[in-house]
C-alpha cells in the first residue's frame, strides 16, 4: 500500500502508536524505492520533536538544508 502511495505522491507520512512497525516499514519501502528518485529517499524521525513549530526545522535538517536569512 505504501509503495502504491509513493507512486502517486512524493511525500508519505506514517503514523501510529509505538511498536507497530512504522520505522521497519519505512526503511523497507525506502530500500525498495531508493533508486526510483533522483535525489534518493529520506527518513525523518519526528518522535523526539515535541513542539509542532519545530517539525519544519527537523525536516529541513534531515534534508541537509541550512537556514537562510530572510527566507522562511
Amino acid at each position: 500500500m505504501v509503495c502504491g502511495l509513493l507512486g502517486e505522491d512524493r511525500l508519505v507520512t506514517l503514523t501510529g502508536v509505538g511498536g507497530v512497525g512504522k520505522t521497519s516499514l519505512a526503511l523497507g519501502v525506502a530500500a525498495r524505492w531508493a533508486g526510483g528518485f533522483g535525489d534518493g529517499v529520506w527518513l525523518c524521525e519526528l518522535a523526539s520533536v515535541l513542539d509542532p513549530n519545530e517539525v519544519a526545522q527537523s525536516v529541513a535538517s534531515t534534508l541537509g538544508l541550512r537556514p537562510q536569512t530572510g527566507v522562511s
